[in-house]
């Protein structure tokens, strides 16, 4: 069972992605495919990207790890992240 549904994801519009002229190739394996100059997420692999999180969080959690957040900064395009341990 999966920790997100599609239908939620569906519901919640995440499938639809950036504007083409703001292109990240990094992104190339997500995109499904454009629509109205909109890129449309691949849902499937996005499920599968907060399932591997989910089973990472939760190894962390379990042996005495405390919260990890990740933190982006627009302006310098970097992700921060902080592990507050016992």
């Amino acid at each position: 069972m999966s920790v997100v549904s599609m239908n939620y994801l569906l519901e919640a519009g995440v499938h639809f992605g950036h504007q083409k002229r703001r292109w990240n190739p990094k992104m190339k394996e997500y995109i499904y495919t454009s629509r109205d100059d909109i890129y449309i997420i691949d849902l499937q692999k996005v499920v599968k990207c907060l399932e591997v999180a989910y089973e990472a969080m939760k190894v962390i959690a379990e042996n005495g790890g405390g919260e990890c957040e990740l933190v982006k900064n627009e302006l310098l395009g970097t992700i921060h992240t902080f592990n507050s341990l016992p």
